[in-house]
C-alpha cells in the first residue's frame, strides 16, 4: 500500500507529518517519459489503466443505480413491517437515513481528497498516520471487499426470489423449492458478471437506463397507489393515524429493540454509500465528480424511497394478511390494485431495477478484489490485477468474484440460517468498513490528508465524523 501513500505524500511535500507506511513499493512513484506520454500516473500511485468512459452523468446514475433505494426497500419490506408495522416503516427508514448522511458527507470529503478506485482502504491508511496505517488499512480493504462481495450475493437472491415471486403470483399451482431460487440465483448472477466481462464499455449506458427504470419506476407505483384504491369497489387508503401512530410489534422483541431491528431495512437500502468511489478512476475530475454522485445518490435515494413507502403504507388495510402471506410484496401491490394483472404489472416495475443493481454491485466487487491485487494484498496479485486488453476491465478479478459468489449461493442450498447470517453481515461489514475509515481522522485530528474540492473544515468536519 505504500503506493497509495507515497501518491498522497507527492502533493503535500512540504509537509513533514506525511505517513510514509509501506506495504509495496518503498519509493514515490516515478515513471519514465515513454510511461508519462502513454500512461499518467492516478491518485492511487499507480499508472493509468482503466479508460476514463463514466460522464459526470453517467456516474450520478451509478449512484442511484447501485443505491437502488426504493427497490431494495421493497424486495425486504417484510423486515421493517415485522417491527412496527407501518410507523416503523416509515421512521425506522428515516433513522436510518440521518445515520447514513454524516457518513455520506465523511466519505465525500475523502473522496475528494484521494480521488482514487482504492477507495476506504487508501483513506484508512492515510488517515491512520505512518503508525497504523499498513494494519488499518489493509483489515479495511478486505472488510470492504467482503462487504459487496456478500451484497453482491444478497441482491442476486433477491432478483431470483422476485423472479419466482412473480412467477408464482401468476401461476398460483405452483411450488417453490429452493433450488428453483438457486438456480434462477446463478442465471442472474452469472449473466450480470458476464455484462461487466464482456460488455464494460456498456456500463455508463446500462446504468443511464436503470436511473430511467428507477425514477419511472417509482412514478408509476406513487400514481398507482394513488389512485386506485378507494375506486371500482376498492378499499379506500388507510388513515393517516394507521400510517404514522398504530404502532404494530410483531417481533416479539421491546419496542425499542425491534425499532433497531426494523433499522436495518433501511440500512440495506441506503447503506451503500461508497458505491461511485469504486470507478473513481474511470472518469475525469473524480475529486469533484466522484463527491458530487455520493451526496446525488444520497438524497435522491431517501427522497424517493421515502415517497414509495408512504405511498404503499396508504394502500395496506389488512397487515395480517400480508405478514402471513407467502409474497408480501406481492399481498401488498394487491391490496392496492385488487387486480392481478396490476400486481403483476408492479412486481416486474419492482423487478428491473433490482437487476441493474446487481451488474452494479458486480462491478463495485469486482473493482474492489483488482485494486486489492495491484497494491500487493492478495495472493497472485499479479493475476488478480491484470486488466484484460480486449476487454479493458479487471477480468481475472471479476471471474474469481464470480466463483466465490457461486460457492457462497451454494450454502443456501445446505443451510438457510447460515445463508441468512451470511447475507445479514453486509450492515455489520459496511459499517466496520466506513468507521475504519473515519474514526481515524477523528482521533488523529484530521492532520493526515490536505482537503480536497469538497471539504467540511474546522469543527464543522470534526462534528460530521463523531456523528457518523
Amino acid at each position: 500500500m505504500a503506493s497509495i501513500v507515497k501518491a498522497h505524500s507527492s502533493r503535500r511535500l512540504s509537509d513533514t507529518k506525511t505517513p510514509s507506511c509501506s506495504t509495496g513499493p518503498a519509493s514515490q512513484p516515478q515513471v519514465s517519459d515513454d510511461q508519462h506520454e502513454s500512461r499518467p500516473i492516478n491518485a492511487s500511485g499507480h499508472q493509468q489503466e482503466l479508460e476514463s468512459q463514466f460522464t459526470t452523468l453517467s456516474l450520478i446514475a451509478v449512484g442511484i443505480t447501485i443505491g437502488d433505494v426504493w427497490p431494495a426497500t421493497a424486495g425486504t419490506i417484510v423486515v421493517a413491517l415485522y417491527n412496527g408495522g407501518s410507523p416503523g416503516v416509515l421512521f425506522e427508514f428515516l433513522a436510518a437515513c440521518l445515520c447514513y448522511l454524516p457518513v455520506t458527507a465523511s466519505l465525500a470529503e475523502l473522496a475528494s481528497a484521494m480521488p482514487s478506485s482504492s477507495g476506504l482502504y487508501q483513506y484508512s491508511t492515510v488517515a491512520s498516520g505512518p503508525k497504523w496505517g499498513r494494519m488499518v488499512g489493509f483489515y479495511t480493504g478486505w472488510w470492504n471487499y467482503f462487504q459487496w462481495l456478500v451484497g453482491s450475493v444478497s441482491m442476486g437472491f433477491v432478483v431470483a426470489q422476485q423472479i419466482l415471486g412473480t412467477y408464482a403470483f401468476a401461476n398460483p399451482n405452483y411450488t417453490q423449492q429452493s433450488w428453483h431460487v438457486f438456480l434462477v440465483f446463478l442465471a442472474a448472477l452469472w449473466s450480470a458478471y458476464a455484462m461487466i466481462m464482456f460488455a464494460n464499455r456498456t456500463m455508463p449506458l446500462l446504468h443511464n437506463v436503470g436511473v430511467v427504470l428507477v425514477l419511472g419506476g417509482l412514478i408509476i407505483m406513487i400514481t398507482i397507489c394513488g389512485a386506485m384504491p378507494g375506486r371500482g369497489g376498492r378499499p379506500p387508503h388507510a388513515t393517516s393515524k394507521a400510517v404514522w401512530t398504530d404502532w404494530k410489534n410483531y417481533s416479539g422483541w421491546p419496542d425499542v429493540v425491534a425499532f433497531m431491528c426494523g433499522m436495518l431495512n433501511g440500512a440495506y437500502a441506503v447503506g451503500a454509500p461508497d458505491a461511485t468511489i469504486h470507478v473513481a478512476e474511470e472518469i475525469p475530475q473524480p475529486h469533484i465528480n466522484v463527491p458530487k454522485a455520493m451526496c446525488i445518490q444520497m438524497i435522491s435515494g431517501m427522497i424517493t424511497a421515502f415517497a414509495y413507502l408512504l405511498a404503499i403504507m396508504y394502500c395496506i388495510t389488512d397487515f395480517d394478511e400480508i405478514l402471513n402471506a407467502t409474497l408480501p410484496l406481492a399481498a401488498v401491490y394487491k391490496q392496492a390494485t385488487r387486480s392481478d394483472s396490476i400486481t403483476i404489472g408492479m412486481m416486474v416495475v419492482t423487478l428491473l431495477p433490482l437487476y441493474t443493481c446487481l451488474v452494479g454491485a458486480v462491478l463495485a466487487a469486482s473493482r474492489q478484489g483488482w485494486v486489492l491485487a495491484r497494491d500487493k494484498a492478495t495472493p497472485y496479485p499479479n493475476f488478480i490485477a491484470s486488466v484484460h486488453p480486449r476487454w479493458k476491465m479487471p477480468f481475472n478479478s471479476a471471474l474469481i468474484n464470480c466463483i466465490l459468489s457461486t460457492i457462497l449461493g451454494c450454502l443456501y442450498l445446505g443451510s438457510s440460517l447460515a445463508f441468512n447470517a451470511l447475507v445479514s453481515s453486509y450492515v455489520q461489514l459496511s459499517t466496520t468498513t466506513y468507521m475504519s475509515a473515519i474514526i481515524p481522522l477523528i482521533l488523529g485530528g484530521r492532520k493526515y490528508f490536505d482537503p480536497g474540492w469538497f471539504s467540511m473544515r474546522g469543527k464543522i468536519g470534526m462534528i460530521m465524523n463523531i456523528l457518523k
